[in-house]
């Protein structure tokens, strides 16, 4: 069965996203293409916006603070049918092997990497609401920040967005990176690996790269249960981070 937004003709989109950064981006491409949207900021919401039946589809990221987006999925696919049918595109900056397998047992329909290309998202969305709308992928430009790619945001073609994405950035990754670092030096491996979850895709949807791929790094050794090797990251981290700052700041 189709959910009842679907049935009605409806297409509007649930957003489930506690990065601000990629909140903004998501809500601009979606707006592009043509559906209205709304951000919620963790899975526990995603399920009670779910349960309104205002949405035709959940785009889900998968690590979120209360409930994560496998959780979510579960509780949602748990939900009275119609309701339990709506696609659920998982939306997220991991890209190791197995996540796409993961994302689809937790009962999501597809897998989507991050920074999201509007090119990619429209013809997901398409696919999955029965739509033959599709926006082709738009040509990028070099990156600010030197081994990052700004094609997700460039690509939305309004500089003025650019920029009002780019100062949410640098108004909130601060606090992302102080939280990392009170996380490591307070052996709490999973408030370290929010924060550095959270600064690698919102770094990584600027364009900072390098700092994205250190975050990894970090979340890697996190995860392996390395805490003295992950404190050993951090000048490096606030280093490559005064330099995307200084970067984003000259845009």
């Amino acid at each position: 069965m189709t959910p009842p937004g679907a049935e009605r003709g409806i297409r509007r989109i649930l957003i489930a996203e506690d990065n601000p950064v990629n909140q903004r981006l998501a809500l601009a491409m979606t707006s592009e293409l043509g559906y209205p949207a709304d951000v919620v900021p963790d899975g526990m919401q995603a399920v009670e916006g779910v349960k309104t039946g205002r949405y035709a589809l959940v785009l889900m990221d998968c690590q979120m603070p209360v409930m994560d987006g496998y959780q979510a999925t579960a509780a949602i696919r748990g939900l009275p049918s119609p309701l339990s049918a709506i696609p659920i595109l998982a939306a997220t900056t991991n890209a190791m092997p197995g996540d796409r397998e993961k994302a689809l047992r937790a009962g999501m329909d597809d897998y989507l990497t991050k920074p999201l290309r509007i090119g990619v998202l429209g013809a997901a969305l398409a696919r999955w609401l029965g739509e033959s709308k599709h926006i082709p992928e738009r040509g990028g430009t070099p990156s600010i920040v030197e081994g990052g790619a700004l094609d997700a945001l460039r690509s939305l073609g309004d500089e003025s967005l650019v920029k009002e994405i780019v100062k949410t950035y640098l108004d909130d990754a601060p606090r992302r990176l102080a939280e990392l670092r009170a996380g490591l030096e307070a052996g709490d491996a999973d408030r370290a690996l929010r924060a550095g979850h959270t600064l690698k895709g919102a770094s990584r949807s600027v364009g900072a790269a390098a700092l994205g791929d250190l975050c990894q790094e970090v979340e890697a050794l996190l995860k392996g249960g390395d805490l003295a090797q992950s404190r050993l990251l951090l000048p490096q981290l606030e280093e490559e981070f005064s330099r995307a700052r200084a970067a984003l700041e000259r845009l």
